[in-house]
């Protein structure tokens, strides 16, 4: 399966489950953010694909990361609610992957996600310092398995 049907099915996924009022930013985008609340940066990335006997169905093993971005008075807590809505979108779900270059018609497999994992990535000493940024990431791992 394509890396970019793949790729491309779970952003159409997101832009349509995703409630957070904040912009994605998506690999190649450029946005000024130095208006913004906060904002979201995604990336998909993927890995060889499981060893397995031939005659079986490619299982592909990929990460989604979403990185989140707070600024602003009193951040810790406006990050969370962001982090807390951000995480149902993709925790356990099962996504069709389609074909966007063609048609988008054709189902080609499915991708699971599995639990996400999060971690704060502020960094301390810029927020003693009066920095208003705070970043977490969110990562989900799972599978892309093709249909026959």
């Amino acid at each position: 399966m394509k890396q970019l049907a793949i790729s491309s099915s779970l952003m159409s996924y997101w832009r349509d489950e995703v409630v957070v009022d904040l912009p994605t930013i998506y690999p190649g985008m450029r946005l000024d953010t130095s208006s913004l609340p906060g904002w979201l940066e995604w990336r998909t990335e993927f890995w060889k694909p499981y060893a397995q006997r031939s005659g079986q169905w490619e299982l592909q093993r990929l990460s989604v990361e979403v990185h989140v971005y707070a600024k602003g008075l009193d951040t810790g807590p406006v990050l969370q609610r962001l982090i807390d809505g951000v995480l149902p979108v993709l925790t356990r779900k099962t996504i069709e992957v389609h074909d966007y270059e063609q048609s988008g018609t054709p189902l080609l497999g499915y991708v699971r996600l599995d639990e996400p994992e999060v971690r704060e990535l502020s960094r301390e000493e810029l927020n003693r310092s009066g920095s208003t940024l705070r970043h977490a990431l969110i990562e989900w791992r799972g599978r892309a398995q093709e249909v026959t």
